[in-house]
This record gives C-alpha cells, structure tokens and sequence, in this order.
C-alpha cells in the first residue's frame, strides 16, 4: 500500500503538472519537414487505459482493501516496524534501480536523470512519503475491518483482536 501510495502521487502529479520529466520523448514521425526548423520532439504516452491500469487501479484497488479487508494497524507497528520496512524496502529498490541503469545506461524517468546526491534525495523523500500516507491513512481507519470477520493480516500486528 505504502509502495503504491507513493508511485500514484508522483506518477500522477508529474503526468498532470510536468509530463516531460515522466515520459520520454521522441521525435516527430512525419519524414516532411513543415518548415526550416527541425521538428520539436514529442512526448511518448502510453494509452490512457494502460495508464489508469498500471498507475491508477493498483492503489485504488489496496485502499479498498485496507479499509474494508483489514483492522487498523498498531501504534507500535505503525511508529516502529512500518519506518524499518519502507527504509529497507527503500534501500532495496533504490540499488536496484541504480544497477538497472547502470547495465541498460538509462533511468526508467527522465525525473531520475539528475546527479547521484539529488536521486538520493529524491528516494528518501519517497521513503518519508511512503511512511507519512501509511501513518495517515492508519489514522484515518476506523479500527475495525468494514466488512467483518475478515482479516488479511494476523491479529498480533493489529489493534482489532479476532473474536
């Protein structure tokens, strides 16, 4: 949840307000020039239905989920092993990627293609996005599953104990 929190709000913010630093861009296709100057290049956008599948319906799909499949989480859970979680998730996904551009010598986003301290930057603000919707959405919840009787994690990492 924490994961897709974060990819819907950077992805969809920056396709809304600064599409250039999400998608690539390509030159124009038309082979006849239209005037002297050479063609602006375009920006690529995968189709809109594509889209809303890959960056829209996950967290729609794991905020449903959470409130109405899950209990709320603990306090102690919340302050002390979600922070561990996302940095180690983090931490992971950031020396991933940064060997996956390494060996294809390109960023997935044009976002990412900035000096190294600056993509540091931008994955520990990624990480304290991740914590902060967690520990907002976590407050939000009401404490108990909207459907009851259901429980998608164990009770020892939650306030609603099973009755």
């Amino acid at each position: 949840l924490k994961l897709e929190v974060v990819v819907a709000a950077i992805y969809w913010s920056l396709i809304l307000f600064m599409p250039n630093l999400m998608v690539p861009t390509i030159q124009n296709p038309t082979t006849e020039p239209t005037s002297a100057s050479p063609p602006l290049p375009a920006l690529f956008f995968i189709p809109l239905p594509i889209d809303l599948a890959l960056h829209l319906s996950p967290v729609l799909a794991l905020l449903l989920h959470f409130f109405f499949l899950e209990a709320k989480y603990s306090l102690r859970w919340v302050n002390h092993w979600a922070p561990v979680v996302a940095a180690a998730f983090a931490t992971w996904y950031s020396a991933f990627g940064e060997w996956c551009a390494l060996e294809n010598k390109a960023f997935p986003y044009p976002f990412l293609n900035v000096a190294f301290p600056i993509r540091l930057t931008i994955y520990a603000t990624s990480t304290l996005i991740a914590i902060s919707s967690f520990k907002g959405l976590n407050r939000v919840h009401k404490g108990k599953p909207l459907i009851p009787g259901v429980y998608g994690i164990t009770s020892g990492m939650l306030e609603a104990k099973r009755e």
